[in-house]
């Protein structure tokens, strides 16, 4: 939708929105918000073929969505330009016109997970390129089994679906690529944060400040006739700041977030925008693995002596000291061209991980 003043003869019409008339409005709220405009209800009614009233039901229907929309007399309506909503408008403001055209974008309060939620859509015949975001996750998840935690109002959390020609082996090219595409995401949205100060801890953490901002999950269904992916769900959820109360017990020495005073006006959506606009771009082609390079570049683990942890403990902490002590320590010597992580042990045979993680080792005591 482009965006054009109201009394110009060129402006949009009515077919160019969609939904109902509340995503209408809001829609149009967002498209001239950086103009600073205001637009009256007589003037939006006329817009959009429908009475005054029905458009303050539908401005005090999104303010009681938490949209901040400023109504004066004499002057109008427009929405504050102070905020962090996300919404479906807001995200389109940032996508590229090829991302715009491939993703079809929802987004939620509050879900289960988004993952779970997109499988479910994915078997009912979902495009590809569908995403659904979560402000909270009640039931979100991570890795190896375990939660993720997902509370209101210090993160952002989507999936998106891909119905990929990828054979199942090589599905981790989707976890890497996301990686890649979200540490470029994060700096791409704060100009606070330097090039390349977002690492990934193979294979699917970014991290900041040595502390986890984000963590990923990619899901599937194999095509046993074929021996590729049915489809894939990639699910990201970004920490940006810490939540009301803190971090819980478990949490405190890994999670973090963004420095204070960083975020802005819109961040969220804007972030949820540069994800989607850099994983398209480096998923077109996944066989030339485009996003192999900067992968690699971030690496937190690369030339650290690492733990290998090769199945679940349920909330990530070993369920006993028996087993904790049999995880083999290696170094981290690299990542292969199949994004395995390329470890050396002690007597020097190398081994190139395909699943599992490692847990980075604090550094020798020298003194």
């Amino acid at each position: 939708m482009s965006c054009r003043n109201l009394n110009d003869e060129k402006s949009i019409s009515v077919k160019e929105t969609s939904g109902n008339l509340k995503s209408k409005v809001l829609a149009f709220l967002t498209c001239v918000q950086q103009s600073g405009q205001a637009y009256s209800g007589q003037e939006l009614a006329v817009h959009f073929g429908v009475t005054r009233a029905a458009v303050w039901k539908a401005i005090e229907a999104l303010r009681k969505d938490g949209y901040p929309i400023e109504g004066r007399r004499n002057l109008g309506y427009r929405l504050f330009a102070e905020h962090d909503l996300v919404s479906e408008p807001l995200i389109r403001r940032y996508l590229t016109s090829e991302a715009a055209c491939f993703y079809q974008i929802e987004c939620f309060e509050t879900v289960s997970s988004t993952n779970t939620l997109l499988k479910a859509r994915a078997t009912e015949g979902a495009p590809a390129g569908t995403v659904l975001t979560a402000e909270m996750q009640t039931a979100g998840r991570g890795r190896m089994g375990r939660n993720f935690y997902s509370p209101k109002g210090s993160g952002i959390y989507l999936s998106l679906l891909l119905r990929p020609d990828l054979p199942a082996a090589n599905a981790v090219r989707l976890t890497a690529a996301a990686a890649a595409a979200g540490a470029l995401a994060l700096e791409a949205s704060f100009p606070g944060l330097a090039d390349s100060s977002v690492k990934i801890k193979w294979v699917n953490d970014l991290f900041l400040n040595d502390h986890k901002i984000c963590g990923i999950l990619t899901e599937g269904m194999l095509s046993m006739e074929s021996g590729k992916l049915d489809y894939a769900v990639v699910g990201i959820g970004f920490n940006l700041r810490e939540p009301d109360g803190g971090w819980p017990e478990e949490l405190k020495d890994i999670a973090g977030g963004l420095p204070d005073g960083i975020t802005g006006n819109g961040a969220r959506a804007r972030l949820i925008a540069e994800f989607l606009n850099h994983f398209l771009v480096l998923t077109k082609d996944l066989e030339a693995q485009q996003f192999l390079d900067e992968y690699r570049s971030r690496q937190l683990v690369v030339g650290q002596n690492v733990e290998i942890i090769r199945s679940a403990y349920g909330t990530g902490a070993a369920s006993g000291s028996d087993e904790k002590a049999a995880n083999p320590t290696a170094l981290a010597v690299g990542i292969d061209d199949d994004c395995c992580l390329i470890v050396r042990f002690a007597d020097g045979h190398e081994e190139h991980l395909n699943s599992g993680e490692v847990r980075i080792l604090p550094a020798p005591d020298r003194s």
